[in-house]
């Protein structure tokens, strides 16, 4: 089938398009094909995933009656920790072409959540050249461009496809054409999951509601597609299909970024732009897609 935003072929029963992230309505669901996408899954890599995959169980999960406010100075995950976490990826095709977008990191070691149109791929394979995708961490002051990092693409068969959600692997430092190390790797990244920030007054057992307000990390290109840009809204909309609509801004680049609700707690990752006849409102894939999305994961990890 063809994709009504961008125009290129896209496969049948796909929620979202792989190349511009636009929602597909009303695909029809036909039976995935099994791409032959050359990723070799190590025990290190099971187990850094699975910390990523803990981390958003435990975070959901937590029960609080603390009042929260998105300028308090008191909250636990403050805007500090939120600005170091969501970074910007950008992945060059063999054909020379640079695409762009946001992404979360979910492990102190480098594991990175994004959407999996965000990478460069075929039916077949991964497009990316051999070094892989840069991820750029933001200043955490200004959202400017700061240390920057190689990170290996990680797309799961199948699933990918059926959830649009994907990873990255740091595992090097990015070295300018003037010999300029432009990081320090190994290091301990920054994670909203990570253990210091798992306190039992974190977040809230219970679902998002119509109205709640919401905010948006991400790299959209209206901001130029490289500094970190914040959006705020309400939860304007959910869906059956496992996505929230949001009045926040989003735009191109914020694709595999994150959206927190009032407490910093993850609401889900922004994917692509509803469009309608007079306004647009943003599509984020909710948190209980992405436990979805990770319990299947477990289930195919456990097979290995």
């Amino acid at each position: 089938m063809i994709c009504k935003n961008c125009g290129k072929e896209i496969k049948d029963g796909i929620k979202f398009c792989n190349f511009c992230g636009e929602q597909v309505i009303n695909a029809p669901q036909t039976e995935i094909k099994k791409k032959e996408i050359k990723v070799v899954f190590n025990k290190s890599l099971y187990f850094k995933i699975a910390i990523g995959v803990v981390g958003l169980l435990v975070l959901y999960i937590i029960f609080s009656d603390k009042p929260f406010s998105f300028f308090s100075d008191d909250k636990l995950i403050d805007q500090r920790v939120l600005t170091s976490s969501v970074v910007n990826v950008l992945c060059e095709s063999r054909e020379g072409e640079i695409s762009g977008g946001s992404g979360t990191m979910i492990t102190t070691e480098g594991i990175v959540l994004t959407n999996s149109h965000v990478i460069p791929q075929d039916e077949r394979n991964i497009l990316t050249s051999d070094e892989g995708c840069l991820v750029i961490l933001p200043n955490q002051q200004t959202g400017q461009p700061g240390e920057i990092y190689w990170a290996k693409p990680i797309v799961i068969l199948g699933l990918s496809d059926d959830y649009d959600l994907a990873y990255l692997e740091i595992y090097d430092a990015f070295t300018n054409e003037d010999g300029e190390v432009r990081g320090r790797y190994p290091r301990t990244f920054t994670s909203i999951f990570a253990d210091e920030y798992k306190h039992d007054d974190i977040c809230q057992f219970r679902k998002n509601k119509l109205g709640e307000p919401i905010r948006i990390f991400g790299y959209p290109q209206t901001s130029g597609g490289f500094y970190l840009t914040i959006t705020d809204g309400v939860i304007s909309s959910f869906s059956d299909e496992g996505v929230i609509l949001t009045s926040a801004k989003i735009d191109e680049g914020n694709s595999g970024g994150l959206a927190v609700d009032q407490k910093g707690c993850m609401v889900g990752v922004p994917v692509a732009v509803s469009e309608g006849k007079y306004q647009n409102l943003g599509v984020i894939i909710s948190t209980d897609s992405i436990l979805e999305f990770s319990d299947k994961l477990g289930t195919i990890l456990n097979k290995q």
